[in-house]
C-alpha cells in the first residue's frame, strides 16, 4: 500500500509539472483571441486545483481508490503533454505569429474536453474535501461552455454538452458514456468517483459524433443539458470496483457493510454469498470467516456519503431542469407579444425564487433575457413591477451580473422610475453593490439629486434604500462632495472623520465645504465632536494648504450657534488657534485668519462664558495676557499688531483681561514705548485705543513719567486721523487724578491750545468730541482759578454751548453731558464772597480796557464776572440746560440739573435765579423730568421747581401738575422721594 501511495505522489507531481508546462507554452502565443485567453486561463485553473490537491491527499488504505486515483493522473498527464506539442508545433511555423488558425483552437478545445471530463473523475477519499475542491472550481467549470464560441456551430454544441455535463459546485457528477464491450447499447450513469480500467475507452453517446450533436425540438437549448437518467439504481451496469457499487450486485450500496478485510458489499448480498458456501473476499480474496461465521460492520460513513450524493444529485438534476424550463420561458418574452411576455415574466419570477441556481443561465447568449428586460422597460403595456423583481433577481446572484446590467443602459431609466416604483429604488439599490456600477450611477448628473429627493419619501423603507445606495456611492471625494452641496452631510461627515482618508483627501474636503454657502439647518450637521477635533488637529499640521482649509471651514461654521459652542466645547480649539497666531513660522495669511476667527469668537461670546469655558478660561488668564505683552515687545511689526489687536479685543469685552493688564506694572511701560517707537502709526494706534480701552474702566495707578504725557499732550498737536486723536484724548481724561506733575502739564498753555484745537477740529466726530471734552475735565481737575478763567473764554470762543442746543448734531449725549458738567465746574463761585466787593472796583476799571464789560448780571450782581469763570445766565447756557433735563441717557439730565442749581449758590439772588429758569421754558421740562425720569432725577427735578414754583412765570396749570405728581409719588413711591414730596404737600396746603 505504501508503494502505491508513493507511485500516485510522483504521478501527482509529474501531472502538476505538465500543466506547469503547458500553461508556459500557451503563456508565449501573446493573441487577444478571446478563446484562447480562455484556454489559458482555464489550464491555470486546472494547474491550481491539482496543486490543492498534491498538498491535502492523505494516505488511504485502499488499493482499488489508489490505483484509481494514478490512473486519471496518468491520462491527464498525457493529454497536457498532447495541447504542449499543439501549441509547440504552432510556434515552430514562423518565427512571426500567424494569423490565429481555427484549427489550433478546434485542436485545443478536443483536448480541453478529455483533460475536463478526466478531471471530474478524480477520487477523493474525504468527500467533504471534494467538495470544496469542487466549489473553489466553479470558475473554472462556469466558463467552459464559452471555449471557441466563435468557431463552427457544430464545435459550439460539444462545448456547451461539456459545460453542462460538468456542474463542479457539489464534486458530485454523472457522465454518461457506454463501457466497452457492453451488451447493453443505452446510456448509463456512473457515480463519482470512478475507476478507469486500461481497457475501458469513452465513447460518445448514440446518436452523437465528436463534430456535431443531435439536433432537437427546443433549437439546441435542449441538446445542451442532458436530461436526467431514467434508469434505476439497481439496472445500471457500473464497474466492478467503483466505491459506491456493490462488487457483487453491480448496483448502488443501500446497506453497505464492511467484512474484516475492510471491504464493503451489500449486506443480503455479501450474506447470500457466504452462506452460498463462498469464504473468500470477492475483491481481495481474503478469508471472510475464520470461525465460520461471518462477522459484518456497518459502514455508516460510507452510508452517509451515498445519501449526501443521492441528495446532491437530486439536486443537480432538479437545478438542470430548472434550467431547461428558464431557458424555454425566456424565449417567450418579447416585445411583439406583450400579454405572452408577462405571464411569461410572473414564470421567471416564480422559478427565480424558486431555484435561484437557473439565474445562472440568463444572462447567458443562449437566453438573452438582460436586453430583453431592457427594452421593455420603455414599453408603457409591459409589467413594470415583474420587470423590476426579475432584474432584481438577476442582479442579486452575483457580481457579474450586476456587472452586465449596468452595461445596458437601464440606470438611467431605473432612476426615473425609482419616484414612482419602490421596485426600481430596490434595483438600484442591488446595482451599487457593485463598486463598478456604483460608479457609473454617481456619474449620471441626476443621480444624486434624485436619490437625495427620495430622503424625503414617504414611504420609511424607500428612504433606507435611498440611504443606503447613496453609501454605496460614496466611494470617492466628489461624489461625498456633491452629496454635501445638496444639503445631504452624512456621508461626508463619516468620510472626513474616517482615520483611514489621507490628509490631502481631507484637506480637498475641507476646501469644498469651505466654499459652500450653509444655512441654519446645514450647520446643525457639523455639531460633530469627531469633525471639530479633526478640523482642530489639522491646524497643527505641517501643510500650510490642510491649515488654511480648516480655517476657512471654521471662519464659516462659528457663524452658527451650535457649531460655534461645539468647537469652543474642545479644550484644543481655542490653544491651537492662539498657538498659530503666535508662531514664528507660520505665513501671515494663515495669522490673519486664525486671528480673525479667535476675535470673531470672542464678540459671539457673552463674557461670563470666558470664565466656564477652558479654551476661553486659557485665553484670558493672566499668564497668557503676560505672554502676549511679553511677545509685543520683540516681535515684528505684524505680529504687535495682531496681539495689539487681539489684547484690545479682550480688554473690550472682559473685565478681567483689563485687570490682568493694569495689575501688570511692566505692560503701560511696554506699550508707552511703543506709542514712542513706532513711527507708522498702525502699532501706535492699537497700542493707543488698548490703553485707553483699559483705563476707561480701571484708572491708571502706575506712576506715569512726565516725558510719556508730555509725549502724549504732542500727539495732539501733531497730523493724525480722528481715531488717533480720540484715544490720546480719551488717555488724558483718564490720568490718574492727584499727581501734581500731570496736573502742571495738563494745566500748561500748550496743553490748553491742544484741547482747545481739538474740540474745534472734532465738531463732526461724535467719539473725538467726547473724548476732548473729557480730556478738558480732567484738566479742570484741581485747577486754579486763572486756568478756570481761561477755559471759560475756551468755551465761549468754542461756542461749546451749542453742543447742548435741543436736536444739534453737534453733540452726543455723552458730549451734552461732559460739556453741562464743564459748565457746572465753571459756573461755581471761584472767589470768596467777601473779596467779590473789593475787587468791584477793579472790575469797573475794566470798562476802560480793548473789551467792553457785559451788562449787570441779575443772579450774581456786579461781580459775575470776577467770581465765576463764566455765568450760565449771561452765556446762553439756561435754555439748552433745562431742554436737556427730559433727555433719558443716563448721566445728562443729572449733569444738567448739576449746572442749573449752581444758579442757586450763595451769594445768588435767588428770586432772579428761578426767574431765568422760569423765562427759558424751565419748568415744562423739569415737570417732565420729574413724572419720567429715574429716581436720582426725579428727586433733583423736585428740589428744582420747588425753588422756582413761587416765581411769577409759572402757570397755574404747571402749579396743578406738580401738585397732582406730589400725591401720585405719596402714593405709590418709597425712600427719600417720598418723604420730600410728602412734606411740600403740607407745606403747599
Amino acid at each position: 500500500m505504501e508503494f502505491l501511495t508513493n507511485a500516485r505522489d510522483d504521478v501527482l507531481k509529474r501531472t502538476v509539472d505538465g500543466f506547469s508546462k503547458l500553461v508556459a507554452a500557451a503563456d508565449t502565443i501573446k493573441h487577444e483571441e478571446e478563446s484562447f485567453k480562455r484556454f489559458l486561463d482555464l489550464m491555470i485553473h486546472v494547474r491550481e486545483n491539482l496543486l490543492q490537491r498534491q498538498s491535502h491527499e492523505e494516505t488511504v488504505d485502499r488499493t482499488e481508490f489508489t490505483r484509481t486515483y494514478v490512473s486519471v493522473l496518468q491520462k491527464l498527464e498525457t493529454e497536457a503533454n498532447k495541447a504542449r506539442e499543439t501549441i509547440d508545433g504552432y510556434r515552430s511555423k514562423s518565427p512571426w505569429l500567424l494569423p490565429f488558425s481555427p484549427s489550433l483552437m478546434y485542436s485545443l478545445n478536443r483536448s480541453f474536453q478529455a483533460i475536463s471530463r478526466l478531471f471530474q473523475l478524480l477520487p477523493l477519499a474525504n468527500i467533504n474535501f471534494a467538495l470544496k475542491i469542487n466549489s473553489k472550481a466553479d470558475s473554472m467549470i462556469n466558463g467552459m461552455g464559452s471555449i471557441g464560441r466563435n468557431l463552427e456551430v457544430s464545435n459550439n454544441a460539444i462545448l456547451s454538452k461539456i459545460d453542462l455535463l460538468i456542474t463542479g459546485k457539489t464534486g458530485i457528477q454523472q457522465y454518461p458514456m457506454r463501457a466497452k464491450n457492453s451488451a447493453s447499447s443505452r446510456s448509463v450513469v456512473y457515480p463519482y468517483p470512478i475507476h478507469i480500467e486500461d481497457d475501458e475507452t469513452f465513447e460518445v453517446p448514440q446518436g452523437e459524433s465528436e463534430g456535431e450533436m443531435a439536433p432537437n425540438d427546443a433549437g439546441g437549448i435542449k441538446a445542451a443539458l442532458p436530461l436526467p437518467p431514467s434508469s434505476t439504481a439497481d439496472d445500471i451496469t457500473v464497474p466492478r470496483s467503483t466505491v459506491f457499487l456493490c462488487p457483487l450486485t453491480r448496483g448502488i450500496l443501500q446497506d453497505p457493510v464492511s467484512v474484516i478485510c475492510d471491504h464493503s458489499f451489500e449486506r443480503t448480498a455479501i450474506e447470500d454469498y457466504f452462506h452460498a458456501g463462498n469464504n473468500s473476499c470477492p475483491s481481495c480474496g481474503k478469508e471472510l470467516s475464520l470461525n465460520g461465521k461471518l462477522e459484518l460492520i456497518s459502514n455508516s460513513a460510507l452510508l452517509g456519503s451515498i445519501v449526501e450524493w443521492r441528495q446532491q444529485n437530486d439536486l443537480i438534476t432538479a437545478d438542470r431542469n430548472a434550467k431547461i424550463e428558464f431557458l424555454d420561458v425566456a424565449a417567450k418574452v418579447t416585445t411583439n407579444d406583450l400579454e405572452s411576455t408577462n405571464e411569461a415574466l410572473d414564470q421567471l419570477q416564480a422559478l427565480m425564487k424558486e431555484r435561484p441556481s437557473c439565474i445562472s443561465v440568463a444572462t447567458g447568449n443562449s437566453c438573452n433575457l438582460v436586453p430583453k428586460i431592457a427594452d421593455l422597460l420603455n414599453t408603457p403595456s409591459a409589467k413594470a413591477p415583474a420587470l423590476f423583481t426579475c432584474f432584481l433577481l438577476i442582479a442579486g446572484f452575483s457580481a457579474e451580473n450586476k456587472e452586465r446590467i449596468g452595461k445596458r443602459g437601464v440606470i438611467k431609466r431605473l432612476l426615473e422610475e425609482s419616484m414612482r416604483e419602490m421596485n426600481a429604488v430596490a434595483v438600484l439599490l442591488e446595482l451599487s453593490k457593485s463598486r463598478i456600477v456604483a460608479q457609473k450611477i454617481a456619474g449620471i448628473r441626476c443621480a444624486i439629486p434624485i436619490l437625495i429627493s427620495l430622503l424625503d419619501n414617504p414611504s420609511s423603507v424607500v428612504q433606507e434604500m435611498a440611504r443606503a445606495i447613496l453609501e454605496n456611492l460614496s466611494i470617492d471625494n466628489d461624489s461625498t462632495v456633491q452629496m454635501a452641496k445638496l444639503g445631504y452631510f452624512t456621508l461626508f461627515l463619516e468620510r472626513f472623520n474616517s482615520r483611514e482618508i489621507s490628509e490631502e483627501t481631507r484637506t480637498s474636503m475641507a476646501e469644498e465645504l469651505a466654499l459652500m454657502q450653509l444655512m441654519e439647518a446645514d450647520a446643525k450637521n457639523f455639531e460633530n465632536d469627531g469633525f471639530i477635533s479633526l478640523l482642530t488637529d489639522m491646524l497643527s499640521c505641517e501643510s500650510s494648504s490642510s491649515k488654511m482649509s480648516s480655517l476657512k471651514c471654521i471662519q464659516q461654521l462659528i457663524a452658527f450657534d451650535g457649531p460655534r459652542s461645539c468647537s469652543l466645547r474642545n479644550e484644543s480649539f481655542i490653544p491651537a488657534l492662539f498657538s498659530l497666531i503666535t508662531s514664528n513660522s507660520a505665513a501671515q495669511s494663515l495669522k490673519q485668519e486664525a486671528l480673525d476667527i479667535v476675535i470673531s469668537l470672542i464678540a459671539l461670546t457673552l463674557p461670563p462664558e470666558f470664565e466656564t469655558n477652558p479654551g476661553f478660561r486659557t485665553l484670558f488668564s493672566l499668564n497668557c495676557v503676560q505672554d502676549m505683552l511679553e511677545k509685543i515687545r520683540g516681535s515684528a511689526i505684524d505680529d504687535q499688531l495682531a496681539l495689539l489687536h487681539l489684547l484690545l479685543v479682550m480688554a473690550q469685552k472682559s473685565d478681567a483681561a483689563r485687570r490682568w493688564i493694569v495689575s501688570d506694572r511692566n505692560s503701560f511701560s511696554c506699550l508707552f514705548s511703543i506709542i514712542n517707537l513706532d513711527k507708522i502709526g498702525s502699532v501706535k494706534l492699537s497700542a493707543l485705543k488698548l490703553i485707553h480701552c483699559v483705563a476707561a474702566v480701571h484708572p491708571i495707578d502706575a506712576s506715569l513719567p512726565p516725558s510719556f504725557v508730555r509725549s502724549i499732550i504732542t500727539i495732539l498737536d501733531e497730523i493724525c486721523s480722528d481715531e488717533e486723536l480720540s484715544a490720546v484724548a480719551g488717555i488724558v481724561s483718564h490720568l490718574p487724578p492727584g499727581d501734581e506733575s500731570i496736573n502742571e502739564i495738563l494745566q500748561s498753555q500748550a496743553a490748553l491750545k491742544s484741547i482747545h484745537s481739538l474740540i474745534s477740529r472734532a465738531s463732526k466726530s461724535h467719539g473725538l468730541l467726547e473724548n476732548a471734552l473729557g480730556a478738558l475735565l480732567r484738566a479742570l481737575n484741581q485747577s486754579t482759578s486763572q486756568f478756570q478763567k481761561q477755559i471759560g473764554k475756551l468755551v465761549v470762543q468754542a461756542d461749546l454751548v451749542q453742543i447742548l442746543s435741543a436736536g444739534s448734531s453737534a453733540g452726543s449725549p455723552l458730549a451734552k453731558q461732559r460739556v453741562a458738567m464743564i459748565l457746572a465746574h465753571l459756573s461755581s463761585c471761584t472767589v470768596e464772597p467777601s473779596l467779590a466787593s473789593s475787587s468791584s472796583s477793579r472790575a469797573r476799571r475794566f470798562t476802560n480796557m480793548k473789551w467792553k464789560e457785559r451788562e449787570t448780571c441779575s443772579v450774581h450782581g456786579s461781580g459775575c464776572s470776577i467770581q465765576r469763570a463764566i455765568c450760565l445766565g449771561r452765556d446762553g447756557a439756561v435754555k439748552p440746560l433745562v431742554e436737556m433735563v427730559r433727555m433719558t441717557e443716563s448721566g445728562a439730565p443729572e449733569a444738567a440739573f448739576m449746572a442749573l442749581d449752581t444758579l442757586f449758590d450763595a451769594g445768588c439772588d435767588l428770586d432772579a435765579a428761578a426767574g431765568t429758569i422760569v423765562e427759558s421754558g424751565g419748568a415744562a421740562p423739569i415737570l417732565d423730568a420729574l413724572e419720567k425720569g429715574a429716581t436720582p432725577v426725579r428727586e433733583m427735578a423736585l428740589d428744582l421747581f420747588s425753588m422756582i414754583r413761587e416765581s411769577p412765570g409759572v402757570q397755574e396749570t404747571e402749579l396743578g401738575r406738580f401738585r397732582g405728581l406730589l400725591l401720585n409719588i405719596v402714593r405709590k413711591e418709597e425712600g427719600l422721594l417720598k418723604q420730600k414730596a410728602g412734606k411740600l404737600l403740607k407745606y403747599l396746603a
